[in-house]
């Protein structure tokens, strides 16, 4: 059975894709440019962070990413694992986020986020510690409201006067109770850790604390902190944009992004073929704290 093939017709589809392919490519151009327009508009704070979210070209380019993502996920093993992996990392800065600014309502969800990865870790005790702290937190509202107000204040963290500037209630034991304890002359490190001198050590802070901080204003000498980030100097900003060269330079020559069926080592190129780590999170499972 033959079939009659029109050369014209063949060459209007042609001429068909590549207008449409062409008029693809300027959109996305068009789309690129007005997101840099806000980006820079951001930074001179012409338009405000939440706003520039909810510009019309940054939810357009999100859906085309969310796509192409899609697209990959069901085409290329390898690069479903680093899509996961891309996840997992933004799911740290997500909760580092929420550490910093206080966000109650986001650490919460966060936290609610990396129960799968915490089973598909085999981290059993912090999926189960997780778990019970959620189930509890999520009836704060009911059982404790004065407090639930507080914490949605901000004040479930070490608040400060400047914004990302708020840490963790550990982390400020840790960095500063618990070094203080291991300072020249203290317990750790001169007069001994018995009972008497660690309650004597307790005790004697509120009354020491006043004393150091009246020393400071006699003497002129107060412990302060800088009105600019360290992260922002300009020492840390070459730092890290040499990071991410030598990131980018690594990743340019290995195509993570291949359309293949195998999960496929970038380094080595040796492929897998019993690993389902491109699986640790899977999207059926579902997990609730009800």
């Amino acid at each position: 059975m033959s079939i009659d093939i029109d050369k014209d017709d063949v060459s209007e589809i042609v001429e068909m894709c590549v207008a449409e392919t062409r008029n693809s490519e300027q959109k996305i151009d068009s789309d690129l440019e007005c997101a840099l327009n806000l980006f820079d508009g951001v930074l001179a704070g012409e338009i405000s962070v939440e706003n520039a979210c909810k510009a019309e070209v940054v939810l357009r380019i999100q859906e085309q990413l969310n796509a192409y993502t899609d697209k990959l996920r069901q085409t290329s093993r390898t690069a479903q694992l680093w899509i996961q992996y891309m996840e997992m990392v933004e799911l740290l800065r997500t909760f580092v986020k929420a550490e910093r600014t206080g966000n109650w309502q986001l650490h919460f969800s966060t936290l609610k986020q990396m129960l799968p990865y915490f089973t598909a870790a085999g981290h059993n005790m912090y999926a189960k510690s997780v778990y019970l702290y959620l189930a509890d937190m999520q009836k704060l509202s009911t059982t404790n409201p004065e407090l639930y107000e507080y914490f949605m204040k901000g004040y479930r963290v070490i608040r400060s006067d400047r914004y990302w500037a708020r840490l963790s209630t550990d982390l400020v034991i840790e960095q500063v109770l618990m070094r203080s304890l291991k300072s020249v002359g203290v317990l750790t490190r001169g007069r001994g850790s018995t009972d008497a001198q660690r309650a004597l050590w307790i005790l004697s802070r509120p009354a020491t604390s006043e004393v150091n901080e009246a020393m400071q204003t006699f003497c002129g000498t107060q412990y302060t902190t800088s009105e600019q980030h360290s992260d922002t100097h300009m020492a840390a900003r070459n730092r890290d944009r040499k990071d991410t060269e030598v990131i980018t330079e690594y990743l340019y020559v290995r195509n993570l992004f291949k359309c293949e069926a195998d999960l496929k080592s970038i380094s080595s190129c040796v492929i897998s073929t019993a690993s389902d780590a491109d699986q640790a999170k899977r999207s059926e499972r579902k997990w609730s704290t009800k």
